[in-house]
């Protein structure tokens, strides 16, 4: 499986989503969701969906411009045709008073354009919805594979917690046994001295959480990500496909080398 095959063909589509759909938000258990962010979920039906796929194709083709006059674009598309959608976001972030990171299910738009120039912490529907509409592509993807597969699509508005990139981690879990550890933000050979200061709380944390989150997940093979937070257990954030797929970023692994170790750009050491 791969992402070119999602989107060849319905039969694509569907054997992606059955690949990949056990892993979203919205297919949790609860004793899963417990160990994570608190986030309340929002459905996008079909209708908003297409409109958002159409404001896509419309701006591969440059009709929006550039600059100002592509933002103000975005306010026309979200009053127009997304007014719905706008006032259900405003409505449910009242419940989150620090604000709130907007993810679809399947995952985060962290290469949206708007999130990245002025910030991923949405207060509002307006702001929530130039999030989604300046996703490069990642929005685009996983839209066009639902509708492909006629399955739903949710959002969800998760608590805003503040997390420093040395503290995220990627771990495995294959066959139900922790498999790796690897430092999460790697690419651009970036070294956190905090990791090499704390590696042995790290993999203690880890080392400890881990029967919480096997005894949870409803899945034997999975990637997840965890937030360090010193003497207080990780906090999930979220779970991917298999390490086995070929849908998950192995980080500092190869498939053939998940061999219980902790890794990080200063070395690597026995988990």
């Amino acid at each position: 499986m791969n992402f070119a095959d999602a989107t060849s063909s319905r039969a694509g589509a569907q054997a992606f989503m059955r690949a990949a759909s056990p892993t979203f938000l919205e297919n949790w258990p609860p004793a899963l969701g417990r160990l994570s962010i608190r986030s309340t979920k929002i459905r996008l039906p079909d209708v908003e969906c297409r409109t958002l796929l159409r404001y896509f194709r419309r701006r591969d083709l440059n009709v929006f411009g550039c600059g100002k006059s592509r933002e103000v674009s975005l306010k026309v598309i979200a009053k127009e045709n997304l007014e719905g959608l706008r006032a259900r976001l405003d409505k449910c972030l009242c419940a989150h008073y620090r604000g709130a990171y907007l993810r679809l299910g399947s995952r985060s738009p962290k290469d949206s354009a708007y999130g990245k120039r002025r910030g991923f912490r949405v207060v509002n529907g307006q702001k929530a919805i130039s999030v989604l509409l300046t996703s490069r592509e990642r929005v685009r993807f996983d839209l066009s594979v639902s509708i492909l597969a006629d399955s739903p699509v949710y959002m969800f508005l998760r608590d805003w917690t503040d997390i420093a990139p040395w503290r995220e981690f990627r771990c495995f879990m294959i066959g139900r046994e922790l498999r790796g550890i690897s430092q999460y933000h790697y690419r651009g050979g970036q070294q956190y001295n905090e990791i090499m200061d704390h590696e042995t709380e790290i993999r203690s944390a880890i080392a400890s959480f881990f029967p919480k989150f096997r005894d949870a997940c409803h899945l034997d093979d999975v990637v997840f990500d965890l937030a360090y937070r010193g003497a207080r257990d990780p906090i999930l954030i979220e779970i991917n496909p298999s390490p086995l797929s070929g849908l998950s970023d192995l980080c500092l692994f190869e498939r053939e080398h998940l061999n219980g170790e902790f890794r990080f750009l200063r070395g690597a050491v026995s988990s």
